[in-house]
């Protein structure tokens, strides 16, 4: 059995915690002190002295704690250093655990007993004695909250349902070992990192010989561009467009009009 007193001496995220914790209820004492003063101004009896004035401070703590708590999940000390009071249930708080926890806060000697049973005892060492039975307990919420994860492996995690293990492992084992593949009797064992090599269709040739020499592959003839044949002229007209009068080869073969001179 591990209790939180056999890790909190070299355990640094445990005592960051519990340090957190002192400081946030001194803040709310403080703060409760404060209310108190003001209350007894009006109400002289209820003066923070004597038995009757204790028991209203009390009983002012165990209300403040409450209502905060089911309100925003912490008071105002906690949430300046950054905790958070949560349920273990996966599921919001509810008035009863927040009751249930805040029991102790009614006088300092019951709270100090609270803490002292829970630490003596096996389970989560953030837990008070009475945080076991409201199923509560107080978390991180900053930065630095994954130094607490450690804690929740030290609740009791029950075994697989589907699971059962065979005779001699022990049976708080979790989660089933790894298939085992078994190799038939007469068969070597292969080489570790030796993967098979795929079977090709390719002819081997012998190492006497040299291999066989590539053909280098024939490409397809290239195509040329096809010439584009002259397309044929049409034939020069006889007789000038102009004026009418007959055309006669010229000294450079081609018709001209002996009337205008337009040659074509």
């Amino acid at each position: 059995m591990t209790t939180g007193f056999d890790i909190i001496g070299n355990n640094k995220a445990l005592q960051d915690h519990w340090l957190r914790r002192i400081v946030a209820l001194i803040i709310d004492g403080i703060i409760i002190g404060v209310i108190a003063f003001l209350v007894s101004i009006f109400f002289w009896i209820l003066s923070p002295v004597g038995f009757i004035g204790w028991f209203f401070v009390g009983l002012l703590m165990f209300l403040y704690f409450i209502v905060l708590e089911v309100a925003i999940g912490g008071t105002i000390g906690k949430k300046l250093l950054s905790l958070e009071v949560v349920s273990t249930q996966q599921g919001s708080l509810s008035f009863v655990p927040s009751l249930i926890r805040n029991v102790s806060k009614i006088f300092w000697v019951f709270l100090l007993v609270d803490w002292l049973v829970g630490m003596f005892t096996d389970g989560d060492p953030r837990q008070k004695f009475l945080d076991r039975y409201a199923n509560t307990t107080v978390q991180r919420t900053d930065q630095r909250a994954y130094m607490e994860q450690q804690f929740r492996q030290m609740a009791y995690v029950p075994p697989h349902p589907t699971y059962q293990p065979p005779p001699g492992q022990p049976q708080q084992q979790s989660y089933p070992p790894p298939q085992q593949t078994q190799q038939p009797q007469g068969q070597a064992a292969a080489w570790p990192h030796q993967e098979e090599q795929p079977k090709t269709d390719w002819p081997q040739h012998d190492p006497g010989q040299a291999p066989p020499q590539q053909q280098p592959q024939q490409q397809p003839p290239q195509q040329q561009p096809q010439q584009q044949q002259p397309q044929p002229q049409p034939d020069a007209p006889r007789f000038c467009q102009n004026c009418g009068t007959t055309l006669t080869p010229g000294a450079d073969g081609r018709p001209i009009c002996g009337n205008c001179g337009k040659t074509y």
